[in-house]
């Protein structure tokens, strides 16, 4: 269970970041066929508010974009 509402999600490289208006959550090494994790991996909490999220193909890059265009690029 995520520990907010879902605005955006992105999957890549076995990497899931969900974006929720608290932050975005990463989870690292996700594998949708097993259960979801109790807690994430990471949070960034400067990614509040986020409306939409992407994930490198490898895994390794996110990136998140907020209201008035700001887009933040980290990995």
């Amino acid at each position: 269970t995520l520990p907010g509402r879902a605005v955006a999600a992105a999957l890549g490289g076995g990497t899931l970041a969900v974006a929720t208006p608290e932050g975005v959550l990463v989870y690292a090494d996700f594998d949708p066929f097993k259960s979801f994790p109790a807690k994430p991996t990471a949070e960034r909490k400067d990614g509040a508010g986020a409306k939409a999220v992407a994930v490198s193909a490898d895994g390794k890059r996110l990136a998140w974009g907020l209201d008035g265009g700001k887009v933040t690029v980290c990995g």
